[in-house]
């Protein structure tokens, strides 16, 4: 079979339960089977043992989630339709376990008896339904849509990330609703293309790059919740990467500066985090974008690296990145400037395997190149 325990730091090489059902097969694979082990549901159950295994994973169902990462997963209304069973005391030693993590996992909809779609995102949980996993304990949410990491994050941060994990039929209407209870502000919107429908997370490019020193980082396109993770990236900056980047002393970052960075269509704007997990909290330490000029088909881009992750190779990875996810969305190449003493950005630039038109005026490297004119390498 493909389980086989090896790798547990608890109990390894065994199956541990506290009882079984099913069909005459499974109770002739357990009889007198060495690899299963039965214990108490006092033990199985307790949280600071099932922390004592690494990477320990659980994943719960539930029947809905609110806002904030209420979880109902027992009853529906004041009608029970379930027991809690472990959910609360997995989630909790997976929460504690060294690598390990919580997940509570539910479709987006669900359809009455009348044949109507409706959501299992919703504002606030209904009348008399039970908190089976409190706001505080939930880690991970997801859905068909994606994935919601709620842990660590504000009030706001956990409605739009919910909202995104929400089908799409449903986002606009959640929004409005919460606006209404004031959980986000009156002016927050969702990216929306030019179709004027909302846009689709593009998950297919969330991946892992190995950066220089051997270690892998989290690469994702940019979502509406990193309105905070974008400026905190921002005032990390020392003042001079920050005149590289704005090309002046610019001090503060505001909402209405970060919004066109977090509010995309991923197709003429399109924008990539690094993301890493410090102390269980997912901090961004770079980012990378392209913004497409239609008169010429060509979109400029601009870089951005955390002081304390540089020279790892991550604005080459980006670039090299945005490059090819340009030319699936039909875009002929790259423009930008650079100022001449931005030495790191000009060598990137300037060792790129395709033909480059260069200007240099006032202290500033203005180039541009097509990606049609690849230069093939010896």
């Amino acid at each position: 079979g493909v389980i086989t325990c090896e790798r547990k730091t608890l109990h390894p090489n065994k199956i541990i339960c506290s009882f079984t059902m099913g069909s005459k097969k499974l109770y002739d694979f357990i009889h007198d089977n060495p690899f299963v082990n039965f214990y108490p549901v006092d033990y199985v159950n307790d949280p600071s043992v099932i922390a004592r295994n690494r990477k320990q994973v659980a994943i719960n169902a539930a029947l809905t989630v609110d806002f904030t990462g209420q979880v109902n997963a027992d009853s529906i209304g004041s009608a029970f339709y379930s027991g809690i069973g472990g959910q609360m005391d997995f989630m909790r030693g997976a929460a504690k376990s060294e690598g390990g993590k919580p997940i509570i996992t539910l479709p987006s909809t669900y359809e009455t008896s009348d044949g109507k779609l409706q959501s299992r995102i919703v504002p606030t949980l209904p009348p008399y339904a039970g908190v089976t996993v409190t706001r505080g304990d939930v880690h991970y949410v997801v859905t068909e849509w994606g994935t919601a990491y709620l842990h660590g994050k504000s009030i706001r941060e956990r409605v739009m990330a919910m909202i995104g994990i929400a089908h799409p039929d449903f986002r606009e209407l959640l929004l409005e609703e919460a606006k209404k209870i004031n959980y986000v502000f009156k002016d927050q919107e969702l990216a929306v293309g030019k179709d004027g429908r909302v846009v689709q997370y593009p998950q297919k490019y969330e991946r892992y790059f190995l950066l220089k020193d051997g270690s892998q980082l989290f690469f994702r396109p940019i979502k509406p919740i990193d309105e905070r993770g974008m400026q905190e990236l921002y005032y990390d900056l020392s003042d001079q990467d920050r005149f590289y980047r704005f090309f002046s002393p610019m001090k503060t970052f505001r909402r209405d500066k970060i919004k066109p960075l977090v509010y995309i269509d991923y197709k003429t704007t399109f924008i990539i985090v690094g993301v890493k997990e410090e102390a269980d909290i997912q901090k961004i330490v770079a980012s990378g974008g392209y913004f497409l000029n239609p008169n010429i088909n060509m979109a400029e881009i601009a870089f951005t690296v955390s002081d304390n992750m540089r020279n790892l190779g991550l604005t080459k990875i980006m670039l090299d990145y945005l490059i090819r996810i340009a030319q699936e969305n039909g875009i002929d190449g790259f423009f930008g400037t650079i100022l001449m003493e931005n030495k790191p950005m000009l060598h990137i630039i300037k060792n790129l395997p395709y033909k480059l038109e260069a200007t240099v005026a006032d202290a500033e490297f203005n180039f541009k190149f097509r990606f049609a004119d690849f230069i093939k390498k010896e």
